[in-house]
């Protein structure tokens, strides 16, 4: 997040790993980039394979959106992000494979959305109802700072980046398995 001095400035201000959740409007945005410059920059994955861009995944995304973006900050992605105005707390922890086609996890956050829209009592919050286009997921690959993998995974499993997001989700976990 930037955050502007009294002397004009533009700083970056540091969010807990844990506050660090992405929109599916965010989410959004990073697919639309990602397929319109797959074909004209001719990406590969890592065998050097061209990539369809219905088949992008997470290692592709890294390499060439998240890495890239987040080069002159040292960030993550969810820091560095114009869009990301302060802590973002999650309401879901999503968990996923990277090697999916990243296009597949997005139809997956959609179908989150649709399932657990409705929020009209405690139980349906408690549940996790409520979510929107702006209703922020801890993702991995988006909130951990790939450019210091170590400060996410911890000698203490507790005090590890994907233990303290489920705290802060309150144990609200979702596998994206496929469509």
């Amino acid at each position: 997040t930037r955050k502007t001095t009294s002397n004009g400035i533009s700083s970056y201000v540091d969010i807990p790993v844990e506050l660090r959740g992405i929109t599916p409007l965010q989410l959004k945005a990073i697919r639309k980039n990602a397929t319109r410059r797959c074909n004209e920059e001719h990406w590969e994955d890592r065998d050097g394979n061209k990539v369809d861009p219905e088949k992008i995944n997470l290692y592709v995304i890294n390499t060439y959106v998240i890495k890239p973006f987040t080069e002159f900050t040292k960030k993550s992605l969810v820091e560095s992000l114009p869009s990301t105005a302060g802590t973002q707390p999650p309401w879901w922890f999503g968990s996923h494979w990277w090697g999916d086609p990243f296009p597949n996890l997005c139809a997956c956050i959609d179908a989150l959305i649709k399932d657990f829209q409705w929020n009209m009592d405690e139980s349906e919050e408690a549940r996790g109802g409520g979510m929107t286009m702006d209703t922020p997921i801890w993702i991995c690959a988006f909130a951990n700072n790939q450019w210091d993998l170590g400060s996410a995974v911890t000698s203490d499993p507790l005090e590890s980046s994907f233990v303290k997001a489920m705290k802060e989700a309150h144990f609200r976990v979702v596998s994206f398995l496929d469509r």
